[in-house]
Parts: structure tokens; C-alpha cells; sequence
């Protein structure tokens, strides 16, 4: 697909009774005087607001009237600059809370599925973020990549899990490529879940300065052969996209290099990393980032999942 792998129906009204989240129990009217209300927010505060929920269209009743709850997302994450600012413009946006930020993780290497980024900065980076981390393991056949059929199941046993909790949206961070949102799409709407692309159709070139300009910083963890090695483990920055060649993509989104982002925005505190050896596997050159108080990692021997 394009460099990447391919990796509302109405129905009845349910209702349910719950006590809402804090954040969900009430808005400030407008206008409103801070003297009368004080004694209802505070009375708010402390107890939790019985109501009935209609899930069919995310609003709570109770004693206070109607409620527009906020729709919750799981952002499918992979750790790099897109996926990153998908998930800013998300945060952004007053109507969705995003619950959780899910990966792919290969089962016998413990990194990133294309990223190759190793499992403990995976780990760091969602921590420094503040969102729950959920990891989907992989499993690798004979060091070859999993199959699309293997990957579907696992997937969809994952998607299933967050429907039971009412998360029914997953957000992406794709730009353009259409065989891939349509293929993410319809494996959604198979179970009834639906996709949202906040960065759908940037221009590339805008966004990739525009990510640059927020503040994100970030290390091209993996890069493609034709790129060359003496890009992976570059920061992304101005003399980066300088320095590209004609014809790559300044995002990378037809998988000519892949990243990590270790601070910006959406970022509480900034990941301490540092970039080690360069290897090469199936014709892509891999930056093995390291935790920057972990000296001893250096050494190690390095071992990067296949290409999935």
C-alpha cells in the first residue's frame, strides 16, 4: 500500500444509568453570576451526578437537564510526528476526549511495528504525554512479518475490547493515502466503530513546517534504503526538509522514513533519548534510540523486527 502495510447505522436507543466523570458533570452557563452558582458547583463537586445516559447519542439526562458528553477516542499511535499531531489537533477539540493511545509492538523484538523504536521509550513517551498507553503484540513468523489476516484478528479483538468500554471512534494519523483509510474504514465499520483523520488532506509540505514551528522535536528512527543512512537518526527539522531529496514526501507518507517525538505540545515533560547505533534491515537503515540515563544499553546487541 503506497510504503505503508496495510495493517452510523442508527439503531435502537440504549439508556444507562452512571455517574458521569467529573469533567462530564456540568458546563458553566453563560453569563451566570458566580455568586449564586458557587453553592451548586460546589455541592456538584462533591458528589457524583446520578443520570441516564442515551448512548445511541451521547448526551446524559439528570436533575441539572441535557449534557453533551465529550465522544471518546482511542488514537491509534505509532510514536512519530504524524500520529503526534493528530493527536494535538485532537486535544484541541472540545468535543472529544481521547482515553487512550494504542500501538503495535512486535512480540519477539519488543519495538515498534515499522518504527522500530524500542518498547521502553514507547512506554516513556505515552507517560510524558499523560494518556494511557494499550499495546497490541504482534506475533512474528520466523522473524518474518505477521500476515494481514493475523494482524485483522488482532486488531478486531482489540477494537472489540474498547466497545465494551464505550470507546466506538479511533483516530489516525494519515494524510492522504486513500487505499489505506478505506481499508481502515471498512475494517471498522464491520463491528460498528467509525475513523477520524484530524490531519486528513494537509498539505504536506505546510504541516511538516507547521509541526516543526509548534515545537514538536523529534529523531527519524528508521529510514527507507533509497533515502540513505546518513538520515536515520536526524532530527526532524528546517535543515532536514532542506536537505531531502527531490521527491520525497516531507511528512514521509509514502513510508519513506519513519520517527519519534520525544517533546512538544501535547507533552507534560520532555523524553529523555538519545540516538545509538545505525543497522540496517530489509533494505531500511534503523536508528536505535536509547533512553539517555540508560549507558548500558549501548552495547547490546541490536535486533529490529521485520518490516510490517
Amino acid at each position: 500500500m503506497n510504503g505503508k502495510s496495510a495493517h452510523q447505522h442508527l439503531g435502537p436507543v440504549f439508556w444507562q444509568r452512571n455517574s458521569l466523570p467529573q469533567e462530564h458533570r456540568f458546563s458553566w452557563p453563560a453569563g451566570c453570576v458566580g455568586r449564586f452558582w458557587s453553592p451548586l458547583l460546589l455541592c456538584m463537586l462533591e458528589y457524583p451526578v446520578v443520570t441516564y445516559q442515551c448512548i445511541q447519542h451521547n448526551r446524559a439526562f439528570g436533575f441539572l437537564g441535557v449534557v453533551q458528553l465529550k465522544t471518546p477516542v482511542v488514537m491509534s499511535w505509532s510514536g512519530g510526528k504524524d500520529s503526534a499531531m493528530a493527536l494535538y489537533e485532537l486535544t484541541r477539540n472540545p468535543e472529544i476526549q481521547v482515553e487512550a493511545l494504542l500501538t503495535t509492538v512486535s512480540e519477539e523484538y519488543k519495538r515498534i511495528s515499522h518504527h522500530g523504536v524500542r518498547e521502553t521509550l514507547l512506554q516513556d513517551q505515552a507517560d510524558a504525554i499523560g494518556i494511557r498507553l494499550d499495546k497490541v503484540y504482534l506475533p512474528s513468523n520466523n522473524s518474518h512479518p505477521c500476515t494481514n489476516q493475523v494482524y485483522e484478528d488482532i486488531m478486531g479483538q482489540a477494537m472489540r475490547s474498547y466497545q465494551e468500554q464505550g470507546i466506538n471512534t479511533v483516530g489516525f494519523g494519515d494524510l492522504f493515502l486513500e487505499d489505506l483509510r478505506a481499508w481502515r474504514e471498512k475494517n471498522l465499520s464491520t463491528i460498528g466503530m467509525k475513523g477520524i483523520f484530524p490531519i486528513w488532506k494537509r498539505d504536506t509540505t505546510a504541516l511538516a513546517r507547521q509541526i516543526i514551528d509548534l515545537g514538536f522535536k523529534a529523531y527519524l528512527s528508521c529510514v527507507e534504503g533509497k533515502l540513505g543512512q546518513g538520515f536515520v537518526g536526524r532530527p526532524y527539522d528546517l535543515n532536514l526538509l532542506k536537505d531531502l531529496p527531490v521527491g520525497i514526501d516531507p511528512c514521509g507518507e509514502y513510508g519513506e522514513f519513519h520517527s519519534y517525538v520525544y517533546d512538544g505540545p501535547i507533552f507534560r515533560r520532555p523524553v529523555d533519548v538519545r540516538v545509538g547505533r545505525i543497522v540496517m534491515r530489509d533494505g531500511r537503515y534503523y536508528a536505535d534510540l536509547l533512553p539517555a540515563n540508560s549507558p548500558e544499553l549501548q552495547e547490546q546487541v541490536v535486533s529490529m523486527p521485520p518490516v510490517v
